[in-house]
């Protein structure tokens, strides 16, 4: 299952909330930015493995995200600056779900 997580977590208590149980949940975080995605999962005490994935390794990072879905895996992606899925890197990994009838939340 595919979990989409922004990374601006202070813009709501609810979000908040909902953000760090999607995190908790996920078997694998695919970051944007690792270090500072790192910085806020210790924060939270949230120990799970990283995976980077920017608009430089897109595709690349984008194949391994859909083989640890394949995999019955359930990824969280993070991204800098808000929702995933409407701007680069998002939109192509919420888009391979969606074709191939994956779950994705």
């Amino acid at each position: 299952m595919l979990l989409l997580s922004p990374r601006r977590l202070e813009t709501s208590e609810i979000l908040r909330l909902r953000a760090l149980e999607t995190l908790r949940e996920a078997d694998v975080i695919a970051s944007e930015d690792t270090r500072k995605t790192g910085l806020m999962l210790k924060h939270f005490e949230i120990s799970k493995p990283q995976i980077s994935f920017h608009e430089h390794n897109e595709e690349r990072a984008s194949e391994r995200i859909m083989a640890l879905l394949a995999d019955g895996k359930s990824v969280a992606l993070v991204t800098n600056a808000g929702t995933p899925g409407i701007s680069t890197p998002g939109t192509g990994s919420c888009a391979g779900p969606s074709r191939r009838k994956s779950n994705s939340r």
